[in-house]
């Protein structure tokens, strides 16, 4: 490997900030209410399916799937009464490893995991009504084949009859076709809806049954089945609507979601419906591809006519009819632009309603409606907290307004990332998922197992009075409300939650090296609150229960290296060298990744300052080599964080060069680009780690930009610390560093002598050293190219 200076090293910081495509089709995690509004329920991944009140309360578990379950459904309310039905899916493959499967949790992904094709059996369960109070398990009702995965988990696959009686459902019929079928709950019989198949297929009827909606995908486009099929009553003709052959393009080739984005939305009346197509035009995009053009399309029923109401090159989503109107909702394009179309096709939108995540529709009397924005996010904000990337999006904000006041009207809640938020049929309020996630991610936090990792706690959201009732179903879920009403600064209502949490939390422990697999799952699965407990009893003026906190979070977020060296049988070492290696490597990490945990849990509760006076306060004690890096380190990111450039600069002066000076042996690092050995195993990493760490760290302070707001006189100060510093240097590569700095401030200071010498130093370190490619004149396009990676 050729580590060759802070832009080649700090390179794998940006690669491993990038993100995996969004192939497959995303799962539905929608909280459906009963009819009357009475009852919500929802899936809620390994954890099972639950139902409870309308208010979010009286929380009840009712299923609870085996480790055979690939994919769970959002269960679906009886329109006659509270009966429930769901489906489950397994592998029809019962040696299927789920290499083509999401590897990462449930609640990894805010807006559902990836389900990608996979010949799966299903099954379809019932719940009957609660009677006497008492609740029956779900039965089994029958069992289906078909062969993507994606069908159970965005919940495509089965529906309700409007009259209760009966289930219509997809299976396969033969080997790459599906059809339409029903399942008959008094007779227990099967029948066939559709004499037709198809590739792929997915149905529903409209709000009143009175019609039955296929949107189907033939084996091409122009396969005379792609398209919109509506059956109006029982026994009447399949009519294939004009316009629909067009499947629409929601920036996904995947079969699956370009019908779920064709999928009729009905009038309340069920008159008209509309629906979206795309289509190639000749004009070609400036980059040389072809323009898609997108159609809402507005159908009425009984005159079998289709009326265009909107044409654009925006992706159409999101479609919602106001109700008793002749208005249609709609969010458009790159900019997710709210807007409303008449019947006239006249449009409008309010210069407020851009960058609209989801628009929620209206509730029932059409005289308010909802939607779902990200917090603001400032793209040409400068940020040199390189070591802390910001997270876009990772929080929103839902807004209500009613017709005197459209735009923007009220936001009632912000805080946490909102997905899939759905009115209730009864009240004012939404049903939704409420993920607390960080706001900053640590680079050193994607390498190791423990992170801030986000919670999918389902809640309903009262949208008079902003309060939001949560239906949290495990511990984890439990903290992650306390992270919420901590952020708020509601400390009281946090502890609660916290202690509801910790009576059955299990504690996290260190992690066994020795045990690689449960090393990897943990990356993805362990969770830790015990840190965030500390900062709400600090809140709550608890000093000694913070102290034990504090101290307990410590204990746990540790590796146990014992018999870690049964990992290396082959070892060049003997065990007892190599158990060595292990323990001091596990003590140079641990303080970095424990302090990273920390900087990310202060950022995520907007309380940087917060985490300036505990690193402070902890640079106080005596701490280890290790310890005083990570502390430095973290802090220097707080520091740049709220913006205080100077303490940044003393603090780099102080204590980050002096600990980077002593830990860092360029002759060590160099080493790390030839063969790795078990026996060089821990210094290549525990050099590279500071090679990147203190690389990111130290940059600010050789962009000129950066020291623009320094005055002279205080740059000169600075200048003659770091000529003091570089005297203490142990190699080139520390004094190039730091010559990196002083090029940067004698630039502003328009020192010209000074410059030229220290120019001619610098070229001469980078004749003997070629693959150095740092460029004092591109050392701003450096940071930028960082900092637009980790974005």
């Amino acid at each position: 490997m050729n580590h060759s200076a802070f832009h080649s090293a700090l390179a794998l910081y940006a690669l491993i900030l990038a993100t995996s495509g969004c192939g497959g089709v995303a799962e539905d995690r929608s909280i459906n209410h009963s009819t009357s509004g009475e009852r919500v329920a929802f899936q809620h991944g390994d954890d099972g399916v639950f139902v409870a009140t309308g208010d979010g309360e009286k929380l009840e578990k009712i299923f609870d799937a085996d480790e055979k379950v690939i994919a769970v459904s959002t269960p679906l309310w009886s329109p006659t009464d509270e009966r429930l039905i769901f489906t489950t899916a397994r592998s029809a493959d019962p040696k299927a490893d789920g290499a083509n499967r999401d590897p990462l949790p449930w609640d990894a992904n805010p807006e559902g995991r990836r389900f990608y094709p996979e010949s799966i059996i299903y099954t379809c369960w019932l719940r009957e009504s609660p009677h006497d109070g008492q609740t029956a398990a779900p039965v089994v009702l029958f069992e289906a084949l078909c062969d993507h995965a994606g069908y159970i988990a965005a919940n495509l696959a089965v529906r309700w009859h409007p009259a209760g009686e009966r289930v219509a459902f997809i299976d396969q019929v033969g080997e790459r076709a599906v059809s339409l079928f029903e399942f008959d709950l008094t007779m227990r019989e099967v029948k066939r809806l559709l004499d037709r198949t198809s590739a792929a297929l997915i149905f529903d009827w409209s709000p009143s049954g009175s019609h039955l909606a296929c949107v189907m995908s033939g084996e091409n486009e122009h396969d005379d089945m792609t398209g919109v099929w509506i059956r109006s009553g029982e026994k009447s003709e399949w009519w294939k609507v004009p316009q629909s052959e067009r499947l629409a393009f929601p920036d996904s080739w995947e079969p699956l979601e370009r019908l779920r984005a064709t999928k009729p939305a009905w009038t309340n009346d069920e008159k008209e419906f509309a629906f979206v197509t795309s289509v190639d035009v000749e004009t070609p995009s400036p980059e040389g591809k072809k323009e898609i053009r997108h159609s809402l399309f507005v159908a009425d029923v009984a005159a079998r006519e289709v009326k265009l109401r909107r044409e654009g090159t925006g992706v159409i989503r999101d479609i919602r009819w106001r109700p008793n109107a002749s208005e249609i909702g709609f969010i458009e394009g790159k900019s997710s632009a709210l807007r409303f179309v008449d019947e006239t096709g006249n449009v409008s939108q309010h210069n407020r309603a851009e960058d609209v995540r989801r628009f929620a529709g209206w509730n029932g009397d059409g005289k308010r409606l909802a939607y779902v924005v990200p917090e603001p996010f400032d793209d040409a904000k400068e940020d040199w907290a390189l070591l802390f990337s910001r997270i876009k999006d990772s929080r929103d904000r839902v807004f209500m307004a009613d017709e005197t006041d459209r735009f923007p009207g009220r936001m009632v809640h912000s805080g946490v990332r909102v997905t899939f938020p759905q009115w209730s049929p009864k009240n004012d309020s939404l049903s939704l998922w409420g993920t607390y996630a960080p706001t900053r991610r640590s680079w050193l936090s994607l390498l190791l197992p423990w992170s801030l990792r986000p919670g999918d706690p389902a809640a309903i959201l009262d949208l008079q009075t902003g309060e939001m009732t949560w239906m949290a179903v495990s511990p984890h879920e439990e903290a992650q409300v306390g992270h919420y009403y901590l952020l708020k600064k509601e400390y009281e209502k946090a502890w609660e939650w916290y202690a509801k949490s910790a009576e059955q939390r299990e504690p996290a422990g260190p992690i066994k090296l020795r045990d690689l697999n449960l090393f990897m799952s943990r990356q993805q699965i362990h969770h830790d609150a015990t840190f965030f407990e500390y900062v709400c009893l600090t809140k709550l003026n608890r000093p000694d229960e913070a102290a034990e906190k504090l101290k307990a979070f410590r204990a746990n977020m540790t590796f146990d290296t014992s018999n870690a060296a049964e990992l290396f049988p082959q070892s060049e070492l003997s065990g007892e060298e190599l158990q060595t290696e292990l323990h001091q490597l596990a003590d140079f990490i641990t303080p970095l990744m424990q302090n990273a945990f920390i900087t990310e849990g202060y950022l995520s509760l907007d309380a940087a300052d917060d985490g300036v006076r505990f690193f402070r306060s902890e640079m106080k004690q005596t701490p280890t080599d290790a310890e005083r890096l990570a502390y430095a380190l973290c802090l220097s990111q707080l520091l740049l964080v709220v913006d205080d450039r100077s303490a940044y600069a003393e603090l780099v002066e102080e204590s980050l060069i002096p600990i980077l000076i002593k830990l860092f042996d360029g002759e060590k690092f160099a080493a790390t680009g030839g063969e790795s050995t078990q026996r060089h195993f821990r210094q290549a990493t525990e050099q590279l780690a500071l090679y990147a760490s203190g690389g990111a760290a130290l940059l600010p302070l050789m962009s000129e930009r950066f020291l623009e707001t320094f005055s002279e006189e205080t740059l000169r100060e600075h200048a003659a610390r770091w000529r003091s510093l570089r005297e203490t240097a142990n190699d080139a590569t520390e004094e190039f560093a730091i010559d990196l700095m002083l090029a940067a401030a004698l630039k502003r200071l328009n020192a010209a002598d000074e410059l030229t010498e220290l120019a001619q130093r610098m070229e001469t370190y980078r004749q003997h050293h070629p693959e150095m490619p740092l460029d004092p004149a591109k050392i701003d396009d450096v940071v930028e190219s960082l900092r637009t990676s980790a974005r």
